[in-house]
């Protein structure tokens, strides 16, 4: 913490070289001139952990002291680029942030034209539980709000729904004091006929919006399940192909080496015929003389 590093430098039991706060006092800022003010003498030995608690405690007093009679403000800080260069500047980068911030959405409003602002919890304050539909009674501050503004016949292209509050339009401006006004009177049957409408509307589009989202998030959840079982059974697929193949293409090769075989077998043989044919004709012309006994 900086401004606790001043002040343990003001309480050091560490000595300062002379010549370090010769050169501190020498400098024409006045800043620079305090931290080198320390002694070259050895002072007695403190806790600097207990001065810089006690140092942080106070400046937190007088910070939320501050804050208390001020009304603070929080300042989005964007980031320019990834590299951390200030020359450097990602427009995709910055877009991003702001429109996670909310502000292009804000300045898309303000330029528009919807000056005037209306926070939910005011028209919830005025005509909360004067308003005997139970439906209308289960809807939230941003659905009661619009519900109230259709039940006076508000176009609902002269305003825009924030967060947390409605945007009018400046030519509607007078008709929310109008409404206001009309928070003491007992709504009329054309009033809660048209909010019984509004809100049957507003129940049928969040239905087809909760299919829509459900069949949209079945179909990924489907295809997400379909790509894990292709991938694991098409590997062990794969491996019985090949193992078949390889086996396919052992046995041919079984068949046509034992093939091969047979036909050197035959020509072989044909061979010792032509060879030993002469031989045994020869054999069966020579008589065989039988020995007397």
């Amino acid at each position: 913490y900086p401004l606790c590093a001043l002040a343990v430098s003001d309480e050091r039991p560490d000595a300062i070289h002379p010549d370090t706060a010769k050169m501190f006092a020498k400098s024409k800022y006045p800043m620079v001139q305090m931290i080198g003010a320390g002694t070259h003498h050895k002072k007695k030995r403190r806790k600097e952990g207990e001065i810089c608690l006690r140092f942080f405690s106070s400046q937190l007093i007088n910070l939320i002291t501050t804050l208390n009679i001020t009304e603070p403000y929080f300042c989005r800080a964007m980031k320019p680029n990834w590299t951390k260069s200030k020359a450097d500047w990602d427009d995709t980068l910055v877009e991003d942030q702001l429109r996670s911030g909310g502000l292009i959405e804000a300045l898309r409003v303000l330029k528009l034209g919807y000056p005037t602002r209306v926070p939910y919890q005011k028209i919830w304050d005025k005509f909360n539980g004067k308003i005997k539909n139970p439906l209308v009674n289960n809807l939230g501050q941003m659905g009661f709000a619009q519900a109230v503004l259709m039940a006076f016949g508000v176009d609902d292209t002269t305003y825009e729904l924030g967060l947390t509050k409605i945007f009018f339009k400046p030519a509607k401006a007078a008709v929310l004091d109008e409404i206001m006004a009309s928070a003491d009177k007992p709504m009329s049957a054309e009033q809660n006929e048209m909010i019984v409408k509004f809100v049957q509307q507003k129940r049928t589009k969040q239905m087809v919006g909760a299919v829509k989202v459900f069949l949209k998030l079945s179909l990924r959840i489907r295809f997400k399940r379909a790509r894990e079982n292709m991938a694991k059974w098409g590997r062990v697929l794969g491996m019985v192909s090949r193992t078949v193949v390889r086996h396919a293409d052992y046995a041919k090769n079984a068949m046509k080496i034992k093939a091969a075989q047979q036909i050197q077998a035959f020509f072989r043989s044909k061979d010792a015929m032509r060879t030993a044919g002469p031989q045994i004709t020869e054999k069966r012309k020579v008589p065989t003389a039988w020995p007397l006994v």
